[in-house]
């Protein structure tokens, strides 16, 4: 983890769902939008929900009580998308009135969400290489797969517009090939959430240092919300699993028969009841001598909430084996200690929020 995206080191030891068709007057005083999110058969406020508006999108998270606030908006019609996980996600059209002035009293934009009818999809069997017509259509915005695809655009709104610093325990393990110890080493890592390197194609492994030590960059589940990824891999659904005694549903996904350089294969599992990310496993692909010093590469990492249904990975487990005189393996294991925020928060506090686990 020498960057800000897990690190395999090889030396180192929304559909449309209510779309409008006419837009909804929306008074914005000074270009200021204030809204409430709702469950439309409660009544009760909806936390955290992901509120994105315009194109270039402009990201928030709701409040703890549901409440947001987007700042900047110029008077004309723009649309606004709300989603929650286990929700279907709200897509208005709205008319802005950024020279109104601002009623006593008004709530100002009240959006209710209606909760999501999931229906398992059928299991697919798949390896890792996607092929067949099913090559881009796991990607979609509702139903079980959709739940998925909420909580990447989640992690990467987290990650770009609330930045926030981790800290983990490192430790790593140099092994031959007879698995006798060749060294290792303890250490502490701070990672700051803007520094994350985003998947770019050809571009898994990287070559650095005078030596030029190859390292692979870590699959981030934040990937699977850019559009780099999601042309590139395909996704789909291959049933129930479970982690740690809690029902599970597993999906998984692959780089597209095209795709011949060195990728990411693996699967996703989040919560069955709370349809939250709770682990990602990932494995290189592609490998050969000919384009890498690596022979194979597998990580796996389990995710905690930091604040209700926004996770970060708690603890990583990462084997690698290397082609070398003698050939080696890396086991490289990592635990968070401390999380904070650098500024404001979903919650809508603004100072650093210390969040350790």
């Amino acid at each position: 983890m020498a960057r800000s995206r897990y690190v395999l080191p090889l030396l180192l030891v929304a559909p449309l769902c209510s779309a409008q068709a006419q837009a909804v007057p929306v008074r914005a005083p000074g270009g200021t939008l204030t809204g409430l999110v709702q469950d439309s058969a409660s009544g009760r406020p909806v936390g955290y929900a992901l509120v994105v508006l315009g194109s270039p999108a402009t990201r928030v998270f709701a409040s703890e009580g549901g409440r947001f606030t987007l700042s900047g908006l110029v008077s004309g019609r723009t649309s606004i998308r709300i989603q929650q996980i286990g929700y279907r996600a709200e897509t208005l059209a709205l008319e802005v009135d950024a020279r109104a002035e601002a009623a006593t009293g008004a709530p100002g934009l009240l959006v209710r969400l209606t909760r999501q009818v999931l229906v398992l999809p059928e299991i697919i069997v798949e390896g890792d290489v996607c092929a067949g017509g099913r090559e881009r259509s796991g990607f979609v915005e509702d139903g079980l797969l959709g739940e998925v695809y909420q909580n990447a655009e989640r992690l990467l709104t987290l990650q770009v517009d609330y930045p926030f610093e981790e800290t983990y325990q490192e430790a790593t393990t140099r092994f031959d090939s007879d698995a006798a110890l060749m060294g290792g080493r303890i250490d502490t890592g701070r990672y700051d959430s803007r520094r994350i390197l985003r998947y770019e194609r050809g571009h898994v492994t990287v070559r650095e240092g005078p030596l030029r030590v190859e390292s692979a960059l870590y699959f981030q589940p934040s990937d699977l919300a850019r559009t780099e990824f999601r042309r590139t891999h395909c996704f789909w659904f291959a049933g129930n699993d479970s982690v740690d005694g809690t029902t599970a549903y597993r999906f998984e996904f692959a780089p597209l028969k095209e795709v011949k350089s060195i990728d990411w294969a693996g699967s996703l599992l989040i919560d069955s009841a709370s349809m939250v990310l709770v682990r990602s496993e990932a494995h290189l692909v592609n490998l050969s001598r000919k384009n890498s010093s690596f022979l194979s590469a597998s990580c796996t990492l389990a995710y905690r909430q930091v604040v209700p249904t926004l996770v970060t990975p708690s603890q990583a487990r990462c084997v690698s084996r290397h082609e070398g005189k003698p050939l080696f393996t890396t086991v490289a294991r990592w635990v968070l200690i401390n999380f904070r925020f650098l500024g404001r928060t979903p919650s809508g506090a603004d100072p650093p929020l210390d969040a350790p686990p």
